[in-house]
């Protein structure tokens, strides 16, 4: 289990912590992964899922005919 904050000068990184926002509509509270760049003043929200073991296979076949 990754640490929940990595934090440098440069980048801010979240796992799995609760967005807290005053004045904008947060649509999901709690994505899988946040990063932070202080330089450029971007924030990246990545949302990750996994499909049961038993339709990994016909997610593949679904995936390679799209």
């Amino acid at each position: 289990m990754p640490k929940p904050v990595y934090e440098s000068p440069e980048a801010l990184a979240l796992w799995d912590v609760p967005v807290y926002a005053e004045h904008t509509t947060v649509k999901v509270n709690r994505a899988d992964a946040r990063f932070v760049d202080h330089k450029s003043k971007k924030v990246w929200t990545v949302e990750m899922s996994c499909p049961w073991m038993e339709h990994r296979e016909k997610k593949s076949e679904e995936k390679k005919v799209k």
